[in-house]
Formats: structure tokens, sequence, C-alpha cells
């Protein structure tokens, strides 16, 4: 079984999008809800025990992106993450089960 402190080699100092499922909104309409998990964008520091030690960004006062804050994320309570780069995001990735003729189309997959 892989540790979290096993992927510090490849990942410390990379900028993460990190899912713990908090919900960061909920989109109503008129006949459903639509509810956004939150992420967190930070650079990798360490990793001590079960934790994440991330330079987090956020949004300030007057709107501007800034880091600094530096948190500790349990490993346990992290659903997903991946490094923020040109390959997409999480929200990307997360798909519904309507995808499914497309995914199958795009593998071969025949029905």
């Amino acid at each position: 079984m892989t540790e979290i402190k096993d992927l510090l080699p490849e990942l410390k100092n990379e900028l993460l999008e990190v899912c713990v499922g908090d919900e960061y909104e909920e989109i109503l309409s008129a006949d459903s809800v639509r509810k956004i998990n939150g992420v967190i964008y930070g650079v990798l520091k360490n990793i001590v025990g079960d934790f994440l030690i991330l330079d987090s960004y956020r949004v300030d006062k007057t709107g501007k992106i800034v880091s600094g804050n530096i948190i500790y994320i349990n490993s346990w309570a992290v659903k997903m993450f991946t490094k923020v780069d040109s390959n997409g995001s999480l929200s990307d990735v997360l798909l519904s089960s309507s995808h499914t003729r497309k995914i199958k189309a795009r593998l071969g997959i025949k029905e």
C-alpha cells in the first residue's frame, strides 16, 4: 500500500488542486440543486505524517490572488488531487453517466 509520503519526491513544490469534499456553494434552479465542491490550490511544501503542508492560494479583499497561508491538510480527508497543469482540472474528470457513450466511442468499445 502506498503511503502519502511516498508521493513527496514527485510532487514537492508542485501546484496542486485538492478536493476534500467540502461544498463551496449550491446553485439553485426551479427544479434542482447543484452542489459545487470547493477545492484548495496550493504548492506542496512537505508531507509530515498524514499531513500535506501547502502554501495555499486565496483571494484577498481586493480580489487579488495571494499565497503565504500555510495550511495542513489531513491526507485521510483528501478525496482526490491533481497537479495544476495543461491537462485539465478535477472538475474535468468528474463526468456524469450521460458521458458513457462518448467515452466508449473514444476508447473503441462497442455497445
